[in-house]
């Protein structure tokens, strides 16, 4: 008699890796039992083998998963490698990518790219109304109506920062910098010299991150790595195709001799 099924699914757990599931793999352990159906020692440890191949080749899945996301931290982690993917990735395209961009590409799901442009093309065209307010003469409330409310947001910081700072609006002779107040002409060169820039690298950015994300993913395949993951699930596949066999022929043998008897 075979031993239990508890006992050899035991046998297996011992052997799993501190992260695995047990339950996962007695779950697979089961499947191939009620697949196969197995009778008497040899086949039970035939089917147990086919069970631990198959779980032996779903690490190597995770395992290539590990080795494209280690390649792509060694981009992130090296300035000279983040720079060759942007540099790489935007072959065609007009401006120069900033260092984070690589990892703010990764880090967004490709989802959100469109949604960031429109976002980005929204904000600009209220930034440009309450411009076009205040260039046609019109006031500053109007104005701030009329921008996005983030934007109404940083422009009352920049303004109470200036008051604590400047609080007699007046600068030192060696300083070329002109404090904010909540007034027309204020806001105005805020508008256009701080916030119209803010939202065109915004939406550069966001442009510029399904080709990056592109090319970073695919150095990310590094060969080396690849090959070995490679050759170790092609040998998996022909110890599970061996297995397979001699489970088949040890049944056609044992067919054929009571057959004969």
């Amino acid at each position: 008699m075979p031993p239990p099924v508890s006992v050899l699914v035991s046998h297996y757990e011992r052997a799993l890796l501190p992260w695995e599931n047990p339950a996962e793999f007695r779950a697979l352990h089961a499947a191939f039992h009620a697949e196969h159906q197995p009778k008497g020692a040899t086949e039970v440890s035939l089917v147990d083998q086919l069970a631990w191949i198959e779980w032996r080749r779903r690490r190597l899945m995770l395992g290539e998963r590990s080795a494209h996301l280690a390649s792509l931290h060694e981009r992130i982690d090296a300035d000279y490698k983040t720079q060759q993917t942007l540099s790489r990735a935007l072959i065609g395209h007009e401006g120069r990518a900033e260092k984070d961009e690589l990892a703010e590409a990764l880090r967004h799901a490709p989802e959100r790219d469109q949604p960031d442009v429109d976002d980005a093309t929204e904000d600009d065209r209220l930034t440009r109304k309450g411009i076009a307010v205040l260039e046609g003469g019109g006031s500053y409330e109007k104005a701030l109506a009329a921008i996005r409310s983030d934007t109404r947001g940083w422009w009352a910081r920049v303004v109470n920062d200036d008051a604590e700072t400047y609080p007699g609006g007046e600068v030192g002779e060696d300083e070329s910098y002109v404090p904010s107040r909540p007034e027309a002409t204020s806001l105005l060169r805020f508008l256009k010299n701080d916030v119209l820039p803010m939202i065109e690298t915004t939406r550069l950015q966001a442009e510029r991150r399904p080709a990056i994300r592109l090319q970073a993913c695919g150095e990310s395949m590094d060969p080396f790595r690849a090959d070995r993951i490679l050759a170790l699930d092609e040998r998996l596949t022909r110890q599970f195709g061996k297995t397979l066999a001699m489970l088949i022929k040890l049944r056609e043998v044992q067919v054929a001799g009571s057959v004969a008897g």
